[in-house]
């Protein structure tokens, strides 16, 4: 028999004798009886239901995140390859100290910019992206623009561009 379903018989057959330890005082003549029953701490994790209104969060929605379109910067080579611009590249030796912890692109129809949405635990990470005042520098935050707006901006440079196509960038 596994040891639950034998821990959970135990505590059925011994409710009665140990809510006996755990009960309240007895009430006053004329008040209401109480209606929480005692339950002994050592059978509480046995008969406790679980809660079921805990709502979990998707990980794309988790933290702090922009979706901008950039241009790509680099020279292709192994320490300085081709990316979008302020997406971080680790150097050997060096700490992950940027602020950036996750971040997925698509190249835009030119193929010289690219959509980008980042992701940062705060978001001071993204000061130096949300001050660029470059032309080609678009960038929505995350919950300041409707999903239609962001869509309509990024439709200048991709065609066809959705947020629902797009591959969100998920942070552990």
């Amino acid at each position: 028999m596994p040891l639950r379903r034998c821990l959970y018989r135990y505590a059925v057959a011994t409710a009665t004798v140990l809510t006996l330890w755990g009960q309240t005082a007895p009430q006053a003549p004329g008040s209401q009886p109480s209606t929480v029953t005692p339950v002994h701490p050592a059978t509480a994790p046995l008969v406790r239901p679980q809660a079921t209104h805990v709502k979990a969060v998707a990980q794309t929605d988790t933290y702090f995140r922009i979706i901008c379109v950039v241009p790509l910067v680099g020279s292709g080579t192994r320490l300085d390859p081709i990316r979008p611009d302020y997406v971080p590249v680790h150097q050997p030796g060096a700490a992950y100290n940027t602020g950036i912890i996750a971040w997925t692109q698509v190249l835009t129809d030119d193929g010289k910019h690219a959509v980008v949405e980042m992701v940062a635990r705060n978001n001071s990470a993204f000061q130096a992206i949300l001050a660029d005042a470059r032309p080609d520098v678009v960038v929505f935050q995350h919950g300041k623009q409707t999903q239609a707006q962001v869509e309509a901006g990024i439709q200048q440079y991709k065609r066809g561009f959705t947020l629902a196509t797009f591959p969100r960038a998920v942070a552990q």
